[in-house]
């Protein structure tokens, strides 16, 4: 009968043993899912930041472009005017001259 109290004993021992086991399997499967959801988490934020920067950092360069583009555009523009105003100026002291001359050749 001892025997038998010891094995019943024993069985109860291992049923109680499994349950532990895979309680604690079942904790550190929630564990993991749980550590699993904030890496990914993590990793969303890092790449939404990053996206956010590298927007900015675009955004940036492209005014920074503009600018400098706005700029060229209004450089070629007064030099366009100062070539016109020599052309102009060229044209001005040439006609001066031969009218100069045409006098000159008519007295």
């Amino acid at each position: 009968r001892m025997e038998e109290v010891a094995r019943e004993k024993e069985e109860e021992f291992k049923k109680q043993l499994e349950k532990v086991e895979l309680s604690e399997r079942m904790m550190l499967g929630e564990e993991r899912a749980r550590s699993a959801r904030i890496a990914q988490r993590a990793r969303e934020e890092t790449e939404a930041e990053w996206s956010r920067k590298l927007r900015e950092e675009v955004d940036g360069v492209g005014l920074q472009l503009r600018r400098e583009l706005r700029d060229m555009e209004d450089k070629m523009s007064r030099d366009r005017k100062e070539l016109e105003d020599s052309k102009r100026s060229a044209v001005m002291k040439e006609a001066e001259k031969w009218e100069k001359a045409l006098g000159d050749a008519i007295d």
